[in-house]
């Protein structure tokens, strides 16, 4: 399992998969706002979505996770 973190603390304002969802390297996982600048999140492997922490409209800290990606079923 992958632990995909906020890189910067911020509000979530979109989620781009669901748990359960195959993804790519890169491939876009959720958009966090900060200060009005709006800061794509990718992952940085491919896997399974196995447990999303966040929702649209939380405030996350910076290096809070958000996202748990199973590498084994890919």
């Amino acid at each position: 399992m992958v632990e995909i973190a906020a890189p910067v603390g911020g509000t979530v304002v979109e989620v781009h998969v669901s748990e359960g969802d195959s993804v790519e390297k890169d491939s876009h996982l959720f958009t966090l706002e900060r200060a009005k600048t709006l800061l794509i999140v990718r992952s940085t492997v491919r896997g399974v979505v196995a447990k999303f922490e966040i929702a649209v409209g939380d405030n996350v800290g910076t290096d809070q996770v958000a996202v748990i990606i199973d590498e084994s079923e890919s």
